[in-house]
């Protein structure tokens, strides 16, 4: 049997109490042998630390077997400053974040641990879009999408959902991390400098959900938001377009590149690289 890898999440949280148990649980009920959990809070006053500590001796006591929790409360300047911590503190071979009002699906990990071991050749990967209302609950899946580099530098680019993505420490590190420069769209940034070097490839199953509630700090700055896609688009000379004008539904197939797409044999029982 393939021996599956370290995974390391990380999870960003200021003062979210209300919706970060969930988060939580959606992590450690992954029942993943080989997980490290790395939570980064910002200095919160609203009972998150004593929920944190919860779950630490939940881990402690043995309930959530095979998974080792780090964390630390401490003032911070964003989201992404926290996100770079925790990468520091991981030692995992598969990293990614989920901020700490979204959630992983059922089996996500064990996905994502299996096709890691099983492709070698794939650096980052990202699952099937889809959305969580404000209860929890997902309520919408989105078509699978298939991500080249050409297909952002025509302006299609919106969006390569950021909980359904994960990636080699390896290739975070190669590319320099985070530009802490943004504060609302360095996820993006991120996507561009990984282009640079390794091709994405997509896999036709649910991994991570997007809760949509409308207090994120993307939908809240809006504006901001934009102003820094636009100036990320200029600096990778990415053909920039006003969301409202670039529907994401409405694609070009021309630039679809299916050589990126992995797909599960059940003939062999492994994932398989699909090649035209």
């Amino acid at each position: 049997m393939t021996k599956l890898p370290k995974i390391s999440i990380i999870t960003p949280v200021y003062n979210r109490v209300e919706m970060l148990e969930q988060t939580i649980l959606s992590v450690l009920k992954q029942k993943y042998s080989n997980l490290e959990y790395i939570i980064v809070d910002g200095g919160s006053t609203d009972g998150t630390v004593d929920l944190i500590k919860h779950y630490e001796e939940s881990i402690m006591e043995g309930e959530f077997e095979g998974v080792e929790l780090k964390w630390l409360s401490e003032k911070d300047n964003g989201m992404y400053h926290a996100i770079m911590k925790g990468m520091k503190l991981a030692t995992g071979d598969v990293v990614a974040w989920i901020n700490s009002d979204d959630m992983y699906h059922t089996g996500a990990l064990h996905i994502v641990g299996e096709l890691f071991a099983q492709l070698p050749d794939v650096a980052w990967l990202t699952g099937t879009p889809t959305l969580y209302n404000s209860q929890g609950l997902c309520v919408k899946t989105f078509p699978t999408q298939y991500w080249t580099w050409k297909r952002f530098q025509r302006g299609d680019f919106r969006w390569l959902q950021q909980e359904s993505t994960f990636f080699r420490r390896e290739l975070f590190n190669r590319v320099g991390g985070l530009n802490l420069e943004y504060k609302l769209a360095a996820d993006f940034d991120l996507w561009c400098k990984m282009f640079q070097v390794a091709r994405l490839y997509s896999v036709s199953t649910i991994l991570g959900g997007f809760r949509q509630h409308g207090n994120q700090l993307s939908v809240a700055g809006v504006a901001k938001y934009e102003a820094e896609v636009k100036q990320i688009c200029q600096s990778f000379a990415i053909g920039y377009k006003p969301y409202f004008t670039n529907r994401w539904l409405k694609k070009v197939i021309s630039y679809f590149d299916t050589r990126s797409a992995v797909c599960y044999s059940f003939e062999s029982g492994k994932w398989e690289i699909t090649r035209k």
